[in-house]
């Protein structure tokens, strides 16, 4: 998912505000597996963390965004 996609308001989005996220270089916010797990915190430290530790991702920064808006699949919480 982009950047530009995880902060458009669209309807039945779950919202994550005031959040850390580790971002690659092309402006893609990462996940561990699906949009239930996302790659952000509200502690930096957390995510800097996380993108110390990765290797598949050359350049990977973190970034705070204000509001994100995450899709989702209610199968995910069952």
């Amino acid at each position: 998912m982009t950047e530009r996609e995880l902060t458009t308001p669209k309807d039945g989005r779950i919202v994550y505000t005031d959040r850390w996220w580790a971002v690659t270089t092309s402006g893609e916010v990462l996940f561990f597996k699906h949009f239930t797990s996302p790659q952000c915190n509200r502690n930096k430290s957390v995510i800097e963390s996380i993108v110390g530790q990765q290797t598949e991702f050359p350049g990977l920064t973190v970034k705070h965004v204000p509001v994100a808006f995450i899709p989702h699949n209610c199968a995910d919480y069952i």
